[in-house]
């Protein structure tokens, strides 16, 4: 059936995801992000996980972060969202959307608005304060920090009493029964120049200068001989998994219609990913199986729901069309000006690896 925010919202507690997925490769080698636990070494995230209630040994190809992210930037692209923007010396504008902790990020405590730190404005401080007048103010300047989570880490507000709001939508996607693969390197010299011979000096010069040792694979040249390391793996398949949480939609301090807003921005993150499709990074892109439709559970009455993205925009313009006046989106962005600090450590990361080297041995000097 048809999936509505308006007819789920009420009725049910959570959405069970659980959207089995291929490996492009058919050796079911696939390229994982690598964690360090810790303080170990780089390696893919292995772990124990109940797929369909029984143990399977996974390896984490993308992480509950790592999907907010992504769904996240797929709204933003797709959809006209009210957006708050940093705006830097040469024109580069920052949205909320780009930004890890989206309005609440520290690239946001470094500008200004209309000359006033922008921690200091009557919608900064309306946030900070918490309760309903800030989940009212995020749901008009910045819906997705309700959507995918959001916590006022910085300023003068202790930490246990910061104004926090939990992520709704929790999804990972997982390798089923990893084993570990070898991720290879190395290079072959026309030239046939042995990696071990030494620099000319006026090329070792030039790369200590920029930093590094002065060393010819620093160059770009030189033989290296072919080295592997574990890490990659290779899944018998995959699995997009997690849950939408209802009761969390239902508790914001919001009118039920703004409430059904958010939840339909939700679903269509998940039926966008779905259509535009599962390319996690070089070496991982994976195909969704099945008919097209991506399917999710009700809880607890256990119908299947089709999410599919033209219903769910068409649905999204009508709940937003039926909000009160005082919760309508803004067209316009809100535009705040990078401070000079901030400015500054954009200056320096512009700059070249050389230019950097140098004004750290004159700091240094």
């Amino acid at each position: 059936m048809k999936a509505t925010a308006a007819r789920l919202l009420p009725s049910q507690m959570a959405l069970e995801v659980q959207v089995p997925l291929r490996v492009a490769n058919p050796s079911g080698l696939v390229r994982p992000p690598v964690y360090s636990v810790d303080g170990g070494p780089f390696v893919p995230l292995v772990q124990t996980r109940y797929i369909g209630g029984e143990p399977v040994e996974t390896a984490l190809l993308d992480s509950v972060e790592s999907q907010a992210n992504r769904q996240e930037a797929l709204l933003y692209r797709h959809l006209p969202l009210p957006d708050v923007q940093v705006e830097l010396f040469d024109g580069r504008r920052v949205s909320q959307y780009e930004a890890p902790g989206r309005i609440l990020d520290a690239i946001f405590r470094e500008a200004t608005f209309g000359g006033v730190p922008f921690y200091q404005t009557p919608l900064f401080q309306a946030i900070a304060r918490g309760g309903e007048e800030a989940e009212r103010t995020l749901f008009r300047h910045s819906p997705l920090t309700l959507v995918y989570g959001g916590w006022l880490s910085y300023g003068d507000i202790p930490p246990e009493v910061a104004p926090k709001w939990p992520r709704l939508v929790a999804l990972e996607i997982l390798g089923l029964e990893p084993r570990e693969a070898h991720r290879t390197s190395s290079r072959l010299d026309p030239l046939g120049v042995p990696g071990e011979l030494p620099l000319p000096e006026a090329m070792s010069q030039a790369l200590k200068e920029q930093g590094k040792r002065g060393r010819l694979s620093e160059a770009g040249l030189g033989r290296i001989p072919p080295t592997a390391s574990p890490m990659d793996v290779a899944v018998k398949g995959a699995v997009l998994v997690g849950a939408v949480s209802l009761v969390g939609f239902r508790n914001l301090r919001l009118p039920q219609k703004a409430q059904e807003v958010l939840l339909a921005l939700a679903l269509l993150g998940l039926a966008l990913q779905h259509k535009e499709g599962y390319r996690l990074r070089s070496g991982a892109d994976l195909v969704p199986e099945g008919n097209g439709c991506l399917t999710v559970r009700a809880l607890p009455s256990g119908e299947e729901v089709c999410l599919e993205v033209e219903p769910l925009r068409e649905e999204l313009d009508w709940l937003l069309g039926e909000l009160p006046e005082e919760l309508r989106w803004s067209g316009e962005p809100v535009v705040l000006q990078a401070n000079e600090t901030l400015n500054q450590l954009y200056r320096n990361a512009l700059l070249g690896k050389a230019e950097r080297a140098k004004a750290k041995r004159e700091k240094e000097g």
